[in-house]
């Protein structure tokens, strides 16, 4: 009798095992969206896209290919100095250099709009506390 119940308890548990391995292998293969897409056009939130959610990402990765497209022309009508439709050593070095410029004067106006808008934050609480002082009734 004991090894009947042991081996029910055995089979049950290699049931159940496979019974939840099965179910995770349906929530894996639900959708084969990554986590950040599912998280952005998954409207619905069924955790696959159907054919409105697709297109609109679709739309958006055709806008952002299309963007960035536009920048590498950009950069290279800006950065092509000899005009031979591709980018020398050079004419990358000296890109990289005036991006890094770029950036880094992008960066300084970002901390001193930072600066100020701590400082001006600062300044109020200063000004309510001033005046919450001066509403003080003297004793």
């Amino acid at each position: 009798m004991k090894t009947i119940l042991v081996r029910h308890s055995a089979l049950s548990l290699v049931c159940l095992f496979v019974s939840f391995s099965s179910l995770r292998a349906e929530e894996k293969s639900k959708s084969d969206a990554p986590a950040w897409v599912l998280k952005r056009f998954d409207k619905n939130k069924d955790g696959v896209l159907d054919a409105n959610e697709k297109a609109a990402y679709e739309k958006a990765k055709a806008a952002k290919q299309e963007k960035e497209m536009a920048q590498r022309k950009e950069a290279l009508s800006k950065y092509d100095s000899n005009k031979d439709g591709k980018l020398s050593e050079e004419e990358r070095a000296a890109a990289k250099i005036e991006m890094e410029k770029s950036r880094s004067e992008m960066e300084a106006e970002r901390m001193k709009a930072k600066s100020e808008e701590r400082a001006d934050k600062e300044s109020k609480a200063e000004r309510v506390v001033s005046e919450e002082k001066k509403a003080e009734p003297s004793k």
